[in-house]
């Protein structure tokens, strides 16, 4: 499903990647690890086309993101569930509008469809009580699990 071959990038004399090569199959959980500043999130940032690689390759779903135009690479990013490190939440709108707000933007589903999706995401992170809670009155934990329901709102085949 994953496939990155040869994968390079620097910022300046800074050479974050070098070489590379992976891949991830269907099902499989992979956790990347390493020290500060060891390209990381340069590495996920390139798995969903922010960022151009130096060299190499990334194909995600048999697309070739390294070399995707911005309408194609769009139709492969919702494919993908991205889980930001501080959950991004939108502060001034609530957790259910915050859940709801990938689907609103890529479907045309009726709101009370996107309504019942919303709940159904919520009870998977055992937050469906907070529906209408701003984001500021949860946990910093909770507000990672709403950013993880709003990740898997639109049940992607990848989640980053």
């Amino acid at each position: 499903m994953i496939r990155v071959q040869g994968l390079s990038k620097t910022f300046g004399n800074l050479k974050v990647l070098d070489d590379l090569s992976l891949t991830c199959s269907k099902g499989e959980i992979t956790a990347i690890i390493g020290g500060s500043g060891g390209g990381k999130s340069t590495f996920l940032k390139m798995l969903v086309g922010a960022v151009k690689p130096d060299s190499g390759e990334i194909w995600v779903d048999g697309s070739p993101i390294h070399a995707l135009e911005d309408l194609a690479l769009n139709d492969v990013r919702r494919k993908m569930g991205v889980l930001f490190q501080q959950a991004a939440l939108f502060k001034s709108i609530t957790v259910a509008e915050n859940v709801a707000l990938p689907l609103v933007e890529n479907t045309d589903l009726d709101e009370s469809v996107v309504a019942i999706i919303v709940k159904m995401k919520l009870d998977q992170v055992g937050l469906s009580d907070f529906d209408q809670y701003l984001p500021s009155q949860l946990s910093s934990g909770m507000q990672r699990m709403v950013g993880l329901a709003r990740a898997i709102a639109l049940d992607p085949k990848i989640v980053l």
